[in-house]
């Protein structure tokens, strides 16, 4: 079984990939996902970004607070649940494609949060 400092690691690195697609492909993704609001995804892959950079700050510490912990795995949960919202009600008027993306990112941070809530039951 993986360990919480290997979850929180590739929660890191995939966050820190995501945040960083979302300012370099900016244009790409707004015109896939036919968002409106051109400013968004540079707005929320910055605030990925420094995510990943606190999600290997709490992995490098030689012991890692499980408040901190629990701070992350509820930020991931809003996160899904957000995406729940967003794919229920339909918001923003996305193409087939965003919906389908907003879906998939929300597993993977599901399966993040669920991961590293075992992880920290086993500290």
């Amino acid at each position: 079984m993986i360990n919480l400092k290997t979850i929180l690691r590739i929660n890191s690195w995939f966050s820190g990939l995501s945040g960083l697609a979302m300012l370099l492909f900016n244009g790409q993704l707004i015109n896939l996902m036919q968002i409106q609001a051109s400013w968004i995804l540079p707005v929320i892959g910055s605030g990925l970004i420094l995510f990943a950079a606190y999600l290997w700050l709490v992995s490098s510490r030689q012991k890692i607070k499980k408040w901190e912990v629990k701070s992350i795995i509820a930020q991931d949960f809003l996160w899904v649940l957000a995406s729940l919202g967003i794919l229920l009600f339909q918001a923003y008027g996305l193409s087939y494609a965003g919906y389908l993306i907003i879906g998939i990112i929300a597993l993977i941070v599901a399966d993040f949060a669920i991961l590293q809530m075992i992880g920290l039951r086993k500290m």
